[in-house]
């Protein structure tokens, strides 16, 4: 039997194999009848010995090569993956930066790890990717890091001045592009300042999150009712502190902080239950859940079964009674599979659609839903969906749970419409051509 599943894996593997090979023929320099400058540096610029290409991301065979006509082949240079120069222009991802001096240009970096640089200069400006930095002194300016950058004047963040006079400075660090930086007796998030913080005793913590003696924050947000002393980050979704659990920053109703502990980066237990985000998993003992068990629920023969905001279980689907693609039934409920719950609804007079987009849609005993959410308004008996998140009951065009106002569905061309925004009312209407 074993033999037969790995013949019956080998075929099915076949074809994906051959497209890999495939790609990786026709997207390659060679067959594209080029040659990298300098591919330790670069995999985005090529010559064939006549003209100069540049190739975003290096992927011939999506994207394809460009000529870059004003480029002088003996004197093109490769400075790092995005910029080049020859003795004429400079070169940011395949566009020159048209004020750019080819011959004093450099890169500035903020450390000597760095193969990338946001900022730059040349003899008299200094550049922001393609743009100038306005007002910055090219001969002083220094890349700090993670955005920020000064000169003899002032501070900058994304090429923009901070109006903040030059002073001593400590970059802090960053965690997910977002950067801190100390000046003198204050910090700065994103190139804002964060009141109160205090330099001496900042730390950035995971997952967007840093602290310092007396609070925590969260995208240079304080979270008010955290303790900076005993604050942890457990895993992607999950802190605590000595007295309850965080879930990005907002407190769960449960959650045992003694003894709260990542499993895999989104899984977490306690003493007490299982837990996946902020949500706590039903019929599952923590004492031996633990990462395999975490990616078991992951694979297609487990469905999360969404009771409320903060309770699910994980069962077979093969134990489900399904109704369509997108809905089934649990000790008598009816659920949405990724939604949860529909709330009051019980599986009579079922209408179900087809696959693809129509998953999101259901008519149980006189109303029709967009996921587990009823659809105001909306008859029953004449109800279709059109596509796109649109449906129509004959009367009104919907999309998602919501009527559109002014739409009649005579009129109306699911293909051409744009999709609708809600309005200081709270009512959806199409975008204004």
């Amino acid at each position: 039997m074993m033999k037969w599943l790995l013949i019956i894996a080998g075929i099915v593997c076949v074809p994906f194999m051959l497209g890999m090979v495939g790609f990786g023929v026709f997207n390659s320099a060679r067959v594209n009848g080029v040659e990298a400058f300098d591919k330790s540096r670069s995999e985005q610029y090529y010559h064939d010995g006549d003209h100069v290409y540049y190739v975003q991301g290096g992927n011939f065979f999506e994207l394809g090569k460009r000529l870059l006509e004003m480029a002088d082949l003996e004197t093109f240079t490769v400075l790092s993956n995005a910029y080049a120069k020859d003795k004429q222009q400079v070169y940011f991802s395949g566009e020159v930066i048209p004020e750019a001096d080819a011959q004093t240009f450099e890169l500035l970096f903020a450390d000597s790890d760095q193969k990338e640089s946001i900022y730059s200069r040349d003899c008299q400006q200094v550049f922001f990717f393609r743009l100038p930095v306005a007002g910055a002194d090219a001969e002083t300016f220094v890349n700090i890091g993670g955005g920020y950058g000064v000169d003899k004047h002032q501070f900058y963040y994304d090429g923009e001045p901070m109006s903040v006079p030059a002073a001593s400075y400590e970059y802090l660090g960053a965690d997910g592009g977002h950067a801190y930086l100390a000046i003198e007796e204050q910090v700065y998030y994103q190139g804002r300042l964060l009141v109160g913080a205090v330099p001496e005793s900042f730390t950035v913590l995971e997952n967007n999150f840093a602290r310092d003696k007396d609070k925590v924050y969260f995208y240079g947000t304080p979270v008010v009712e955290a303790d900076a002393d005993s604050f942890e980050v457990i895993n992607q979704w999950i802190q605590k502190d000595d007295q309850r659990v965080f879930f990005d920053a907002e407190p769960l109703p449960f959650g045992d902080p003694a003894t709260a502990e990542d499993v895999d980066g989104y899984f977490w237990k306690d003493k007490d239950a299982v837990y996946e985000g902020k949500k706590r998993l039903l019929g599952v003992k923590p004492a031996w859940f633990g990462k395999t068990d975490a990616d078991s629920f992951r694979e297609y023969k487990y469905q999360e079964v969404k009771i409320d905001e903060y309770t699910s279980r994980y069962v077979k689907r093969s134990k489900l009674d399904w109704l369509s693609e997108g809905y089934f039934t649990y000790e008598g409920a009816v659920f949405h599979h990724s939604q949860g719950l529909l709330e009051a609804a019980s599986a009579i007079n079922v209408k179900v659609y087809g696959a693809g987009f129509e998953h999101w849609y259901i008519v149980l005993d006189g109303k029709a839903y967009f996921g587990n959410t009823v659809i105001d308004g909306a008859d029953a008996d004449h109800f279709q969906p059109l596509g796109r998140n649109f449906s129509t009951d004959g009367k009104q065009v919907f999309w998602s749970a919501f009527p559109v106002v002014g739409l009649h569905p005579a009129d109306f061309n699911v293909e051409e419409a744009d999709y609708p925004e809600e309005g200081e009312d709270g009512r959806y209407y199409l975008k204004e051509a």
